[in-house]
């Protein structure tokens, strides 16, 4: 049986978040701003790349980042009015979605539309072209887009929450692959320098890789590039 060279990027991201404003038209009129702050904690976070069912390796282990806590205080769905906007990443979509649905069922009765355009286009839309209220997203706001919300008279209130992982997964019939992969390895398997296996490691077979990963509007891209690329090729990651 020949063996496949089938390589996929599961659709999970290592931070969920969401950013909010009270700038723009048409916005609800009973959103608040965060109350308070408490001291920021750091978080551990590790990827997991899962080879087989039986078969793990960790290739990045405890990367800190530093959380800030914000507490934000209630908000009664009966006393909202106007119509709600989130757009965002596809990660966060499902979690929109159900906080959307308990909103409505606690009293709201506007309209809530939640679009799943990835977090790039989240920002984007938010940030630049003031489109919408709530900015799913799978990674921090980045301080260029923090200028965008600037230049339109927007302040984002960034809060995290949750926190899930990214897995790299290969067809379960790869079985030269069974023992896992280094971070090095597993970044040029995702580079412009490898087209075939043996490209990465002289011991796997001349077999094409075939890639599956987010879009690069996505925030799970975005962490892959940082957590993976980065390390293994600085500031050529981009191009690879």
């Amino acid at each position: 049986m020949k063996r496949s060279s089938i390589v996929l990027i599961v659709l999970i991201l290592l931070t969920l978040g969401l950013a909010a404003c009270g700038g723009g038209g048409d916005e609800p009129t009973a959103v608040p701003s965060p109350v308070d702050t408490a001291t920021p904690v750091v978080v551990k976070e590790t990827v997991v790349v899962e080879v087989t069912k039986e078969v793990q390796s960790t290739v990045v282990v405890e990367k800190e980042v530093p959380v800030e806590i914000i507490k934000l205080p209630e908000v009664n769905p009966l006393e909202v009015t106007g119509d709600v906007i989130a757009a965002g990443s596809s990660t966060v979509f499902p979690l929109a979605e159900r906080m959307a649905e308990r909103f409505v069922a606690e009293g709201y009765s506007g309209n809530i539309t939640i679009d799943s355009i990835g977090s790039g286009a989240g920002f984007e839309r938010f940030c630049t072209a003031g489109e919408s209220d709530i900015s799913d997203a799978s990674r921090p706001i980045k301080d260029s887009e923090v200028e965008n919300c600037a230049a339109i008279g927007r302040t984002p209130i960034e809060f995290r929450i949750g926190t899930d992982a990214l897995a790299v997964v290969v067809n379960p019939a790869n079985e030269f692959l069974a023992g896992g992969v280094t971070l090095e390895e597993l970044a040029k398997i995702f580079s412009n320098e490898a087209t075939t296996w043996a490209d990465v490691n002289p011991a796997w077979p001349a077999e094409e890789i075939k890639r599956f990963s987010p879009g690069t509007d996505s925030g799970t891209f975005d962490y892959f590039i940082e957590a993976v690329m980065d390390p293994v090729y600085g500031d050529a990651a981009e191009d690879s």
